[in-house]
This record gives C-alpha cells, structure tokens and sequence, in this order.
C-alpha cells in the first residue's frame, strides 16, 4: 500500500508538470497565433503602402507624359508664331519698300507737275499758281498718309498675331524667365566676384611694383657701391709707396696670409709671409722689433713658437694690417667630396641681353635673351656658384687682340626658382623668385652663394651691365650634393619693319583714330611668353625723329596694344597659313570694344622704344597695335621685335586710314527721310583730298533693341554734298547714297567719292522712326587718305 501510494503520488506530480509544460505549450502557440496575426497585418499594410506607391508613381508618371506632350506642342506653336513673325517682318520690310518706291513715283509726278505750271506760270496769276502748288503738296501728302496707313495696317496685323502668339507661348515664357533670373542671379554673383578679384590683383599689383621699385633701388644703391669701392681701391692704390718706403711692405705685391692670433695679453697679430722674402715689415712686431722684448710681452714668442729668421715670413699687427692692406683675396677650399661643374658659354648677338632693368627702374625687355641654366638638386645641399670672364692680361695665341689692357666687363648674375616641370625662360625678373644675386662687379670671378632645396629648380641668369657687349664667360657650380645643370635654348626671335605715316599714326586706344595705327595679327602653336619690343628707327639718311628728341609727357611715347579678337580658330589657321580673307579672318581693329578684348599694352614711358610683356596661346587670335600716345606724334620708321620660347608668326594687314566717332540721335526730331524732321539727325563731315573708295560702318549696341520698338528703330544713314559754301543744309533729291533700313546692330556701305576742288560729303545717320534716342558709332576706312569729323 506505501508503495502504490508512493506511485500515485509521483503520477499525481507527473500530471502536474506535464499539466505545466502543457500550459506552457499553449501559452507559446497563443503567443506565436498573435506574432503570426500581428506579421500578416503588418504585410498586409506594406502591400497597402507599396500599392499607394506604385499608384502614385504612376500619377506621376502620367503627369510627367502629359507635361512632355504640352511641352511639345508648345514649342510646336513657338515655332509656328516664329514662321508667322519671320513672314511678318518680310511683309514690313516689302511694305516700306513700296512705300518708298511710291513716294519716289510722287516726287516724279511732282516734278512733272511742276514742269507744267512752269510752262503756264506767264499766263495764270499768282493766285491760280499758289492753288496749283496747293494741289499739287495735298496730292504729294495724301499719296504719302495712304502708303503709311496701308503699312500701319500691315504693321498693326502683325502686332495682332504678336500679340495672341505671346498668349500661347506664356507659360513656355514663364520657365525661361526663370531660368534667365537665376542666370542674372548667377552673373551677378560672378561680377561680384570678379570685382573682388580684381580688386584682390590690383592690390597686389600695387604691392609687386612697390618691391620691384625697393628692388631695383637697393640693386642701383648696390652698384654706386661697387662703384665708390672700385674708385677708394684706385685711390688707395695710387696712395701706395713703392717697394724702397720706409716700412718695406712693397705696394702692389701679394702677401700670403698664415696665421692671425688674439695672444694671451689681447694683442691681435697677424702673420703674414712674402713670396720673394726680401718685401718684409719693418715695423712694430716685425723680427727684432723692441715690441718683443716688452716686460708685457715676455713668452710671447714661445707662446707663438716663432723664431726670428730669414725665410720671408714676419709678424705686424691688425692695425697695421688694415691700415698697409686694402684688398684681400679668400681661396675657398672645398672638401674632396664636393662636386664640381663647369659650363662654357658666351654673351653674344641676341644673347647680349645686358642688366635687368633700365635706367629709371623700368624692365629691360632683352634680359630674358641672355643664356640661363636650370639647375636642380636631388637633396638639400650648399652650392657655390662661380662666373668667370676672360682677363686679356692672361689671353694667349688667338685670343691677343681681346681685352689687352687688362679692362673687364661688368658683370653680375641673378638666381631664380622655378618649378621643377618649368623649363621656359623667365623674361623679366621678378624679387618674389629671387633667391640669389651677385651686384654688376668688373672683377674676373663673381659668386653667389646658396642652399638648394631637393627637387626644386632654380635658373642661373648670368649677364653683363650694358645691352649688346658680348664676351665670352665660364659658369661653375661647387655642390655638397649631385646637381643637374643644363641649357636652356636660345629663344625665338622674329622682328619686322613698318613706318609711321602722316595718316596712319592714329594715338592709343583712347582716340577715334587708333584704328588707322599699323596693325599685325599674331599666333602660336604651342603657348609660350612673350616679349614685345616696338622700336623707332632712324630715316633713310640716318637722322632721327625729332619726338625721339622730345622729352616724356609729349604724346610721343611709344607702347604696344594687345587685342584678342572674336575671330575663333578659323582666324588663327587663316594667319598660320598666312592668307587673309574677310569670310574666315577678323577684320582690322577700329576701336576697342566688347568684341576686341584688351589683353594687355606696353608702358608708353620711353620716346624711342616700347616694351610689352605677354603670353601667347593657340586657342585664339591676336592683334598687334603698335603705336604712340597721341595721333600723329611720331611718323616714321619703326621695328617690332617678338622674342619667345617657342616659334610665332606674324602678319601684317593692309594698310588703311581709320577713324571711329561715336554719337547719339535725339529723343526730339530725327528719322528717316520720310519724317519732316529728318534734317535734324546727326552730321559728319569727310574730307577727301583724291577719289578713292570709303567703307561707311554704322553700328548700334543691340542691348537698345526692344520688343515691339524693332521697326522703329532700324537704322540707315544717307551721304550728300556739302555746299559749295560751306552751308550744310540737307536735301533729299541730292543724296548720293542711301542704305537701307534694316533691323541689324550694324550697317556698312563703301562709298566711291570724287575729289572735286572744294567739295566735301556730308554723312547723315538716322533711325526709321524719329523721337527715339540711342547711341551709335559711326566709322570711316579706307587706303587713302581723308578727314572726317563731327558737324
């Protein structure tokens, strides 16, 4: 019985664990039911939300294709408003020619009319001709308000298809006025920082001409020093005594320097020895001097281990040294690891470039001619380096006839750094790269001293202190490391000849005339710096132009203009190819404006020669304009000469007279002849001394070009002779030529004049319309010669 009961017992303990796990069990499927339900709705909301998505994108999808549609059809109905205003323009445009022709029909009729009234004037009274005469201007006026409402009928029909043609296009305008806002918002911004820019550069600029000026006065202060130091030496040399003075240091000769001491009692001696031991110091602390036997000075001699004895050698002391001795020579003595290198080269022609600068401080356009060296270090090291010239006192065989009297060249030597990959010419120096440079010295070795650091480069531009003095020279380098020196090329010279006429010297940039100036067009194949040196010359009998003569300020500097046309690469092969075609290459320059950008001028400081630093690159075109300050102060003949790393060509254009005046119509009168105010437009007058023809060119600034305003202001200009008299009245029956009235920013007509004693021509500029205002340019070339100005 206790052990069924025990049974039980542990049975009863089993149903309840298993009553347990079975609880457990159901709490766990309850828990995984509610997961399981929790996930499917979960799903079910993702496909609901994917769903959502993918209906959306297709709404969007939708919108996207009906946009692209409305878009379509848009610019369909853009370019179909464009045809109908292309046609409408044409319509105008033949409208106002028949109009024209239909005004000249009624000055015909007019003029027939006329014909008969002067026929019966001697049999009708005063009366019945005025009433003709009435008749005939109503006639002429009516015919006239007939031909300009039939063309403001034609005109207002066009403004109507305008007008619903600008309602179509509306919401197609409305994105391209936004896109033109952020563009203005965009150059707007990159103004502002170009100003900023170029504000930064000015400063700058400033900055550099104020170290170039402390540079060049510190290397002008450095030679008057060489110069008082080469003039003291001769002084003093003359002040030597001869070998038989009392002291018996012999003037002249060269004492070998041993030794120089502070001994023990203070004194500073220096011992010195005489090569041929018969020139020696009698003086105080020579041997057996009273000096050495001083109670002061007992030991000294031991404490020296010196002995008197004949053998040329003697001691004085610093004193004496400075005052008997004013030159010494230091012999450097490099280590046996130092390494040695020793170039060979020569001022000569071109390559006698001279000094740096020129007298006043300016930049000497020939330095860049003279040799340099690149030389570079594969680690930090010490460098010596040494110019040697040639000293005819040691000239032997065939070198006699050079330099016999012992005279030397000034020379001098710059150091400059560059980068490691520069391998072109420096053509100017400037002191933020100068790193080394030895003062204009006649010496026979001049050295510059300094560290290199690895893999930088460094150019060695040695030269002489007078442009064109060639001689030969010998540059060494003494390094601690390995250097690498080499040659650069000689550089590109090109150099071409002009004259300066009476008509073609047309000032600088600032005057109407300067396109009549010599012009050149330029280019490279490869970009390279430049410099441009424009030089007067003498005439054919050898004299010079009296403005060379004339002193700074007089309008006769000379200076070089550089322009970079808009003439793209067709102008530049058209130049390397040497042909010029006005369909393919720019035509002359006859004022600076936004087509012609300025790319640099010379200084204009000098009245004999003008100098232009530049850089020339294949990807454009470019115009040479050598000129003066002022028109007509330097004629003559001149040289251009072009140096640079790399080879140019230059091509010079025909030679024409140019002038250019601006001017601008009035918001009162004007217009064409059509308008009674027609009279009152502008007036120039042109002067020709000998038939010839004259390219008239009138040019309008196409930003004054406004919508709805077009035909009004086409413009045209009209030539007619002036009176005998000199009284500018104008006619129409005697216009000589009349253009056309176009919608263009620019109109040209080349006119055949005659050169009748006393007859000039009178060139009338106008709009169609009148009361407008605006500004035009009005310009006149041709190959021979004329006046032109403003009535």
């Amino acid at each position: 019985d206790g052990t069924i009961g025990d049974r039980d017992r542990e049975l009863e303990e089993r149903d309840q664990q298993l009553e347990e796990a079975r609880n457990t069990i159901d709490d766990r499927n309850r828990k995984l039911d509610e997961a399981r339900r929790n996930a499917e709705r979960e799903r079910e909301d993702l496909n609901n939300r994917i769903k959502d998505l993918e209906h959306q994108i297709h709404e969007r999808e939708e919108r996207i294709r009906h946009a692209e549609e409305r878009a379509e059809h848009l610019n369909k109905e853009l370019e179909g408003v464009r045809q109908s205003l292309e046609e409408a323009w044409a319509t105008a445009h033949a409208n106002d020619h028949r109009a024209t022709e239909n005004d000249h029909r009624a000055d015909a009729i007019a003029d027939k009319l006329r014909q008969a009234e002067e026929m019966q004037r001697l049999a009708e009274d005063a009366r019945l001709i005025a009433s003709a005469a009435a008749a005939s201007a109503a006639a002429r006026l009516q015919h006239a308000e007939d031909s300009v409402d039939q063309f403001r009928q034609v005109a207002a029909a066009a403004s109507e298809e305008k007008r619903v043609s600008e309602e179509n296009a509306l919401a197609a305008m409305a994105a391209a006025l936004r896109e033109r806002s952020l563009r203005d918002d965009l150059a707007s911004a990159e103004k502002h920082a170009n100003q900023v820019a170029a504000d930064a550069w000015g400063q700058l600029g400033g900055v550099t001409k104020q170290l170039e000026e402390t540079f060049n006065q510190q290397l002008r202060d450095q030679q008057a020093l060489e110069g008082e130091r080469a003039a003291a030496a001769a002084a003093a040399e003359e002040s030597f005594v001869d070998s038989s003075a009392a002291d018996g240091v012999a003037a002249g000769c060269a004492y070998g320097v041993i030794d120089a001491v502070e001994c023990s009692t203070g004194m500073r001696l220096v011992r010195l020895r005489d090569p041929w031991g018969s020139k020696v110091w009698r003086g105080a602390w020579s041997d057996g001097s009273p000096e050495w036997e001083a109670s002061d000075n007992v030991g000294l001699l031991a404490e020296l281990e010196y002995t008197f004895e004949d053998d040329g050698t003697f001691w004085m002391s610093y004193a004496d040294f400075v005052i008997h001795f004013n030159c010494i020579h230091v012999c450097r003595i490099f280590p046996a690891d130092w390494h040695q290198l020793v170039l060979k080269g020569a001022w000569v022609g071109a390559a006698a470039g001279g000094p740096p600068t020129l007298p006043g401080g300016r930049a000497s356009g020939s330095w860049g001619n003279n040799p340099q060296y690149r030389i570079t270090a594969q680690r930090d090291c010490d460098v010596l380096l040494s110019l040697l010239q040639r000293d005819g006192r040691v000239a032997h065989g065939e070198e006699k006839g050079h330099d016999m009297d012992g005279s030397k060249a000034q020379v001098g030597m710059a150091v400059i750094e560059c980068g490691r990959e520069q391998r072109s010419r420096k053509w100017r120096l400037d002191p933020k790269e100068l790193v080394g440079m030895s003062a204009l010295s006649r010496a026979r070795e001049t050295t510059v001293s300094l560290k290199l650091d690895a893999g930088h480069s460094y150019l060695i531009v040695p030269f002489t202190g007078q442009c064109g003095e060639e001689a030969p020279f010998v540059l060494r380098s003494f390094s601690s490391a390995p250097v690498e020196v080499e040659r650069l090329m000689q550089p590109f010279q090109l150099v071409c000849r002009g004259q300066w006429a009476p008509h073609t010297a047309g000032g600088n940039k600032t005057h109407g005339s300067f396109g009549s100036n010599p012009q050149y067009m330029i280019s490279t194949e490869r970009k390279t710096a430049a410099v441009i040196r424009v030089k007067r010359l003498k005439d054919g009998n050898g004299a010079a132009d009296a403005a060379a003569l004339a002193g700074s300020g007089s309008g006769s500097e000379l200076g070089v203009t550089m322009l970079r046309l808009a003439g793209g690469a067709a102008a530049v092969a058209s130049v390397r190819t040497g042909v010029i075609d006005g369909s393919v290459a720019p035509q002359r320059c006859l004022a600076v404006g936004d087509a012609n950008e300025v790319v640099g001028e010379g200084d204009f400081a000098d009245t004999n020669e003008g100098i232009f630093f530049c850089t020339l690159t294949p990807e454009h075109s470019h115009v040479l304009i050598p000129s003066a300050v002022a028109p007509g102060a330097v004629t003559g003949p001149y040289s251009i000469t072009v140096h640079s790393a790399h080879q140019v060509k230059m091509l010079e254009f025909p030679e024409v007279q140019a002038a250019v005046l601006h001017g601008q119509w009035s918001k009162e009168g004007g217009g064409c002849s059509l308008h009674v105010t027609w009279s009152s437009n502008p007036k120039f007058l042109i002067i020709v001394s000998e038939p010839g023809v004259f390219t008239v060119t009138l040019s309008v600034d196409g930003g004054q070009w406004k919508r709805g305003k077009s035909l009004d202001k086409m413009i045209g200009f009209c030539v007619f002779p002036c009176k005998a008299d000199g009284k500018i009245i104008p006619d129409r029956k005697a216009i000589l030529h009349e253009t056309p009235y176009l919608p263009m920013k620019e109109v040209r007509l080349d006119l055949p004049l005659t050169a009748e004693l006393g007859l000039s021509y009178v060139i009338m500029p106008t709009l169609y319309a009148p009361d407008l205002a605006g500004k035009f340019d009005l310009s006149v070339t041709s190959e021979t010669p004329f006046k032109f100005s403003a009535v």
